[in-house]
């Protein structure tokens, strides 16, 4: 993977900003409230700032969920922006569910450069490029040697194009859905310590994999039916439009096996071949979901906002996202 050498700082800060996430986390500590009443710990406020002691450096401006916000005037003036989010699942990580990430990502005229996911509570590093169109896990052993470990040690991500999904088809809101789906009897759960292999028979040395299944499976539209579409949603916002979306896939003959995970480990899985599908029809911010994108793109995903029907972009004058699906890219 070719690697610019400002990321190397985004990368040293992901890691270094779980340090005091995971002291934070492994003690009590006190839980105050926005004016959205969204929570905020101690956890935000170190990680805040050991990020921003790194990405200060590079001289490139900042947006972060717990930072001033430059009005637009300023911002639409930024060919480059980082974007981030110190502590992303922050109820996930009051609950102590081990559901949270540090989220950095690289903005270049409004589309995402670079992201990388840092997830504290197993020190396993996500980063994708969206230039090279490769992205790559690692687990980070030792703090002093993070170059050493993604340069010796990091195992390439591909994802799993699904074809047959129905990618552009239209869903009725006003279905009342059921949710839980099952996977083929004596198939492991999805839901990962994160710690993921490849897809079953794909060797470990195969160049690439984007757009293909694992070995004896078929794309075909008729095997919709035998193959379990794993859905990922929100552990802590599931919405009727979400609820409404998966059980339109029923209707259309697709056996969804639902996969609920806190944060931006939604995007992780996709890129590891874990999930296939990623509707979000609730609140998110442009920090919650820019690293995941550009993860998720160097995979051959593509996170669609449901208004425009186009990629997300980035550092717009709103900062909230609209609804969004991400899916595999349609070659077609």
């Amino acid at each position: 993977m070719y690697i610019e050498s400002h990321i190397w700082p985004a990368i040293e800060a992901a890691i270094q900003a779980g340090k005091p996430i995971i002291d934070v986390y492994e003690r009590s500590f006190e839980v105050l409230f926005k004016a959205d009443k969204s929570p905020i710990t101690e956890a935000d406020k170190k990680a805040r700032t050991i990020i921003n002691s790194y990405l200060e450096k590079t001289q490139i401006p900042i947006l972060s969920e717990e930072e001033y916000l430059p009005e637009y005037k300023e911002r639409s003036h930024w060919k480059s922006c980082w974007i981030v989010d110190p502590l992303d699942g922050t109820k996930e990580f009051v609950k102590k569910t081990g559901e949270f990430t540090v989220n950095i990502a690289l903005i270049e005229n409004a589309k995402p450069v670079f992201g990388i996911i840092y997830v504290p509570t197993i020190k396993m590093l996500y980063l994708g490029d969206t230039k090279t169109q490769t992205a790559i896990r690692v687990a980070i052993d030792i703090f002093d040697e993070i170059k050493a470990s993604i340069t010796q040690k990091a195992i390439p991500l591909y994802g799993i194009s699904n074809s047959y999904l129905p990618l552009n088809d239209s869903h009725n809101a006003s279905a009342k859905p059921s949710l839980r789906g099952s996977r083929p009897a004596g198939e492991p759960s999805d839901k990962p310590s994160l710690r993921g292999s490849r897809p079953a028979g794909e060797p470990s040395d195969t160049p690439s994999l984007r757009g293909s299944r694992p070995q004896g499976e078929h794309s075909d539209k008729a095997h919709q039916s035998a193959l379990p579409l794993r859905v990922l949603s929100s552990v802590s916002h599931m919405t009727d439009k979400t609820k409404a979306y998966i059980e339109a896939l029923t209707q259309k003959g697709y056996k969804v096996d639902l996969l609920q995970v806190g944060s931006s480990l939604k995007f992780c899985m996709l890129a590891e071949g874990k999930a296939d599908l990623y509707p979000r029809f609730g609140p998110t911010m442009e920090w919650d979901t820019a690293a995941g994108q550009a993860v998720c793109e160097a995979v051959g995903f593509e996170v669609i906002d449901q208004n425009t029907q186009k990629p997300i972009e980035y550092n717009r004058k709103n900062l909230r996202n609209n609804s969004f699906v991400v899916r595999p890219k349609n070659d077609g």
